[in-house]
């Protein structure tokens, strides 16, 4: 009780102590590592990524492989260089997983998506006056359709639906292809048709080939066991109404049909092989999305005191529950005395590790089904006995008629040729292959730790265009950077980086490339010509609305008014103290003569 009152009523001291720390901490860690030229992701100097000159800028033919969210945005920013673009989709329409259909894989009846809409957003299209909330699936699917609309993208570039791309190779010397370097057959080419191009955007997303684990004694079993992928709804499908269930997997969408189906089913498990780091959907019970405080100000913290912060966050949540007067005090104001709260940070402390080390399941829905007792944890199955036994691997045992398996997807590229690619962690950035060079991109495979995988998908696309147009280069030392930036992710986000190959930092990659593209912010400019936009690129979430701000084809004033009716969430106790030591930490860093990218 006495850590719990000096922690309640010392909490604004508490945030200033901890603000001037981090300020201090962050400002010094930021210019020892760009004095020595040493950043999460390898420091770019304008000279390392500049091309020719934009007057000679090159035009080229572009074959861009899908039309979701990552192959729309590389079709517009391609266009808006002046390309020539060609975009095949299998499906009927543009949307990816987004494009629902009863009987192909991607969005279900009822999802809302996990990130909020000032991170999901693509960087010069946004409603404006939109508040920060989740889109449905149905909203984002006409944000893609009004992005098409907006750029003309249909009537600019040419798209070929339901046709699968078959193969891709590199275009043999001489003949009519002596100037391309890159060929493509399509499902509805003739056998000995190829279609010839100078660069291609492979933008296929991550969602082909369901991950699908064999389960030992599956084959004597007679459950049902069935993917994620072919999940539209619980209610009234016979797999799961009314019936003994068990969901594996607890990434944002494994919980979130697992909570789905909790609702009607006879008995629900929970399966994991690790218990999750959860982030809460209405964040603080302030009616924010999970991620407005993934600020600039925030990921220019050492993670050491980020991952302090958000521990003694998780005690404090955990203290007020377990003590009676504060539930009463504090009624789940902040999160304080909330149940839910309380088993989240319960869960993060089971984990077995910080939250900047593992990739983080941003969404809670499944909680209250936890809380009572609709679902069951189990650990992981370890084998089917019987025609109905699930045993799993504390030797606990459930009857069961459904496995749904939530493990995921595989990246898959049955069509590239001539081309070997293990990870995405071979790329650099995700995204360029050291032995191919600028002529070939992987847009869409870089999945942030907290933020909109669209918006990474849209710096890789906005620095490809420039690749393809001349105007930038690839670094000389493309190798050495790649093992860098590879070690760097698996050594900080080390409990998850192994398993899942497309995780980054989503500050540290975002700004980057920015710097790659050249539109990251100024900041020290913007803090003595418009603080209050200052204010909102610091601690304000950091949208991908900030890269319009300046660069190719900047969109500022559209930018900046998008910006300030950003919700900044953070403690102003917490802000101030951040801000102070933030200024003086830049004029140190002029007088001393080194400084970050963006300032």
């Amino acid at each position: 009780a006495a850590v719990v009152l000096l922690l309640v009523f010392f909490w604004p001291v508490l945030l200033v102590v901890a603000g001037v720390l981090l300020g201090v901490h962050g400002v010094w860690h930021l210019c020892w590592r760009f004095k020595a030229r040493q950043t999460y992701y390898t420091r770019t100097l304008p000279g390392d990524v500049q091309g020719c000159p934009e007057a000679a800028k090159k035009r080229k033919r572009v074959c861009v492989i899908g039309a979701g969210p990552a192959g729309l945005v590389a079709v517009k920013e391609l266009l808006a260089e002046g390309h020539q673009v060609t975009c095949y989709e299998r499906n009927s329409d543009i949307g990816g997983v987004f494009l629902y259909g009863k009987d192909k894989g991607g969005v279900y009846d009822d999802c809302v998506l996990t990130i909020g809409n000032y991170m999901m957003t693509f960087s010069d299209y946004f409603q404006k006056g939109d508040r920060y909330r989740f889109w449905t699936h149905t909203e984002y699917f006409e944000y893609l359709q009004g992005y098409a609309r907006e750029f003309q993208l249909r009537e600019k570039a040419k798209f070929h639906f339901q046709t699968t791309v078959e193969a891709v190779e590199r275009a043999p010397a001489g003949g009519d292809s002596a100037a391309t370097q890159w060929r493509v057959h399509t499902s509805s080419m003739r056998p000995d048709e190829w279609e010839y191009f100078d660069c291609v955007a492979v933008c296929n997303g991550a969602h082909q080939q369901p991950n699908r684990p064999a389960l030992p004694g599956e084959d004597k079993s007679r459950i049902t066991i069935t993917h994620s992928e072919t999940y539209k709804r619980a209610q009234g499908d016979p797999r799961f109404d009314g019936k003994r269930v068990v969901c594996v997997g607890v990434g944002e969408t494994g919980v979130d049909v697992a909570a789905q189906v909790a609702k009607v089913a006879r008995k629900a498990y929970l399966s994991m092989r690790r218990t999750p780091h959860v982030v809460p959907r209405n964040i603080w019970n302030l009616g924010y999305p999970g991620d407005a405080f993934s600020t600039r100000a925030m990921f220019y913290c050492n993670h050491k005191y980020i991952n302090f912060l958000h521990s003694q966050d998780q005690t404090l949540k955990l203290s007020t529950f377990k003590a009676p007067w504060a539930r009463r005090l504090f009624r789940g104001k902040m999160g304080l005395g909330d149940a839910v709260h309380a088993k989240i940070a319960e869960l993060a402390e089971r984990s077995g590790g910080a939250v900047t080390q593992q990739f983080l399941t941003k969404n809670d829905v499944f909680v209250p089904h936890l809380l009572d007792h609709t679902l069951e944890e189990k650990p992981l199955i370890a084998r089917l006995e019987g025609s109905n036994t699930v045993v799993f691997t504390d030797d606990t045992t459930a009857e069961v008629d459904t496995i749904l398996l939530s493990t995921g997807y595989v990246d898959t590229f049955p069509f590239l040729r001539d081309v070997k690619l293990d990870s995405v962690r071979d790329l650099y950035k995700h995204a360029f292959h050291p032995d191919v060079g600028p002529s070939l991109a992987f847009i869409g495979f870089v999945r942030p730790g907290t933020g909109g995988v669209p918006a990474c998908a849209e710096m890789v696309a906005r620095y490809f265009a420039l690749l393809c147009s001349e105007t930038r280069r690839l670094p000389a030392d493309l190798q050495a950077r790649i093992q860098h930036e590879r070690g760097m992710e698996e050594t900080l986000m080390s409990l998850s980086a192994g398993r899942v190959k497309t995780l980054v930092m989503y500050g540290d990659y975002m700004e980057a490339l920015a710097n790659h593209v050249g539109c990251a912010p100024q900041l020290l400019r913007v803090l003595f010509t418009d603080p209050r936009l200052w204010l909102k690129l610091a601690f304000a979430v950091m949208s991908p609305l900030q890269f319009r701000l300046r660069g190719p084809h900047a969109r500022p004033d559209f930018a900046r008014e998008c910006l300030l009716q950003c919700p900044a969430p953070t403690p102003p106790p917490f802000a101030l103290a951040q801000s102070v030591c933030a200024v003086l930490g830049w004029a140190l860093g002029a007088a001393l003569g080194f400084r970050p990218p963006s300032w």
